[in-house]
């Protein structure tokens, strides 16, 4: 039987996680607290590889000589001549792409209405940091890696003296342990990033990208697949769900607490989110989120928790901040301990 959490769960899964341009469907189980998503398994990251070397080449053995274009076709001597060339060119980088590379902090206020028992109508806000990389690949500004959460937590903003102590955290394994699901692979594909400008006047998107926490959707294991953007997993029993953060609970597991209880929930959660600024110069980008999360909960330790509620995310006043890193080497537990870092310059 499904168990639907009170105002505690309502807190909970109001989140959302960002997206890459590396291996569609990437499985981040292997990351670790505050270490980049580049400790991500070998497999999920196959294709997040640095960009060929794009400089120029000096001319080594395999160059083509004269006389051995001599044995060529006029056509065939074309084409290895050309080629020849074109491998000695620089690829010309767009400036502002030059200038998004490297180490981004990003962060996310999420609000939505909440109808559940015991407190009845809030609002809830979900706050959450992210650390981004960005690499030049092609000529093209890409994620060079699965974005990995530092920070994330949900609290009431409105709503009666009880429900304005609840504080939903997720563990570090909640954060960064999902499938990954890129803006490329979907319906309706695009670019994971888009942007347009100069480095001092720009504008910039990522893309709408889905998550997938607790349970299988490709037919992993022999299982039957679905939908991402159109299904869900409806039932506890399902042979889908998995003990996906390793935690000896099915699917993924999150804290409550509050005044009055405090209790572990877990359950499946699917979600999307995409970011487009409003406003972007130097090392600020400023903008906006587009959110929605689907969930199904399986158990909770506290029957306090159980109940049914509805929760519909804000599709407005959602907002979002983006800071490059003075220093490409700061990890989430520097990010998380630098106060100021979101204050605008």
């Amino acid at each position: 039987m499904k168990h639907y959490l009170f105002i505690a769960v309502a807190a909970l899964f109001l989140f959302t996680a960002c997206g890459d341009e590396t291996t569609a469907k990437s499985d981040v189980d292997n990351a670790t607290p505050d270490e980049a998503t580049a400790d991500t398994t070998a497999d999920d990251q196959s294709d997040q590889s640095d960009p060929t070397d794009q400089t120029d080449q000096s001319v080594t053995d395999d160059t083509v000589t004269d006389d051995e274009l001599s044995d060529l076709s006029d056509d065939q001597a074309d084409d290895v001549v050309t080629d020849e060339i074109l491998s000695d060119e620089d690829v010309v980088v767009d400036p502002l792409v030059e200038h998004l590379v490297g180490v981004w902090a990003q962060k996310v206020e999420l609000f939505a209405d909440g109808n559940v028992p015991v407190v009845n109508e809030v609002v809830l806000r979900t706050d959450k940091i992210v650390r981004i990389v960005i690499k030049e690949q092609n000529g093209k500004a890409v994620l060079a890696e699965v974005p990995q959460t530092c920070y994330m937590e949900t609290v009431i903003v409105e709503g009666n003296a009880i429900a304005k102590t609840i504080t939903t955290y997720f563990p570090e394994k909640f954060r960064n342990y999902f499938f990954y699901i890129p803006p490329e692979e979907l319906k309706d594909p695009k670019p994971t990033l888009e942007y347009s400008g100069t480095p001092d006047n720009f504008t910039f998107r990522m893309n709408r990208w889905w998550e997938m926490r607790g349970a299988y959707f490709q037919g992993e294991n022999g299982t039957t697949p679905f939908d991402i953007e159109t299904e869900m997993i409806t039932e506890t029993d399902d042979p889908r769900i998995f003990d996906h953060d390793e935690d000896g609970k099915p699917g993924q597991t999150f804290e409550i607490s509050s005044s009055i209880a405090s209790g572990l929930i877990w359950g499946v959660i699917k979600s999307y989110m995409e970011v487009t600024s409003t406003s972007g110069s130097d090392i600020w980008i400023e903008g906006t989120s587009l959110w929605q999360q689907y969930e199904m909960v399986i158990d909770t330790d506290n029957a306090l928790f159980a109940g049914e509620r509805t929760i519909q995310p804000h599709t407005d006043g959602n907002t979002m901040i983006m800071k490059k890193l003075p220093d490409p080497q700061m990890d989430c537990a520097a990010i998380n301990a630098a106060p100021d870092l979101f204050k605008k310059p």
